[in-house]
């Protein structure tokens, strides 16, 4: 499966690995958070497209950066604490 081109943000990543600026994680409970996240991320069962604004989407994407995850699992890991009653609204909001 031939894969799309790397958008700049993706080509950074790439360049920063290939730098050898990453370095393994000793943290075992990090660890163990990441590979579920991992875990999760295999056994996706169903694909949804959605459109979202242009600040939406970069909302999404920063805040994802910021936890160490890529869009579609920090998007999936809202949706299921949203569903399972882990992430609520904040009063007036």
């Amino acid at each position: 499966m031939k894969h799309p081109p790397l958008n700049q943000e993706e080509q950074d990543w790439l360049d920063s690995y290939e730098r050898d600026e990453w370095v393994s994680i000793n943290n075992a409970e990090t660890r163990k958070k990441y590979q579920a996240i991992a875990q999760s991320t295999l056994h996706a069962e169903r694909q949804v497209k959605i459109s979202l604004s242009e600040r939406d989407w970069t909302l999404i994407q920063e805040k994802a950066m910021r936890e160490g995850l890529s869009y579609q699992a920090f998007m999936r890991s809202v949706l299921h604490k949203y569903i399972t009653g882990r992430l609520t609204e904040h009063p007036g909001t």
